[in-house]
């Protein structure tokens, strides 16, 4: 999304390429709305953060922050340097965001909608809930990929009780292959996140770019069924 600033430039033109920090963001406007986002592209609502590892570390809705940050972000936090919201916990974002998607599925009712829920894991930072802990076999990565398991059974908890389930289309999909940390794992606990495919995130290998695809329709789309 667009972050407006101050004398209505770009952020990145007071940038050289491929850098980023406290320059950009002392010129930015956080009290401006923001444009390119979600809204500005068919979506009637907005909910979530930037990017979970980079700044601002705050809550956007619909075009504006929730609260423009104010603090510096601490060095012992994972993630690039910039501002944050005071008391910023990385570990929280998954479950506020899946606490949004759960309220908008149980306000929908029986409303036909379209519901983009774009999980923060298991991207970087690697941070699941203490709960989690110890759950897989695989580490910190393992126990993340466990809490998304508990996100997605959270929405779908919510559309049982709202009895929109067998009215629904579930699509359960990924953008790309694993980060390099995926090779620190097969060494250590044996889990390979690509399967049994050659290569990783960016390579032109399979592991690369071919992801999981999960459909789930009750009566529409056959249980178990491989294609």
């Amino acid at each position: 999304m667009g972050l407006a600033t101050e004398d209505g430039s770009l952020p990145n033109d007071h940038v050289p390429f491929g850098a980023y920090g406290g320059e950009r963001q002392a010129l930015i406007d956080y009290t401006k709305p923001m444009r390119g986002g979600p809204i500005d592209h068919g979506f009637d609502t907005y909910f979530g953060d930037d990017v979970p590892n980079f700044p601002p570390y705050t809550w956007f809705e619909n075009d504006r922050l929730q609260q423009a940050p104010s603090v510096p972000k601490p060095d012992e936090m994972f993630g690039a340097a910039g501002d944050m919201v005071p008391d910023w916990k990385l570990e929280e974002v998954m479950p506020e965001l899946t606490r949004r998607a759960v309220s908008y599925v149980e306000e929908a009712d029986e409303t036909p909608f379209f519901l983009y829920f774009p999980l923060t894991a298991s991207h970087t930072p690697i941070v699941p809930l203490g709960r989690f802990a110890g759950m897989s076999a695989a580490g910190d990565y393992g126990d993340y990929v466990c809490e998304v398991d508990w996100c997605l059974g959270q929405v779908l908890d919510a559309l049982e009780r709202t009895g929109q389930r067998q009215n629904t289309l579930l699509v359960f999909t990924s953008d790309n292959g694993p980060e390099h940390f995926a090779y620190e794992r097969i060494r250590e606990h044996g889990h390979y996140s690509m399967g049994d495919l050659r290569g990783l995130k960016r390579d032109a290998w399979e592991g690369g770019h071919r992801v999981p695809f999960l459909a789930s329709w009750p009566g529409v789309v056959e249980s178990r069924q491989h294609v």
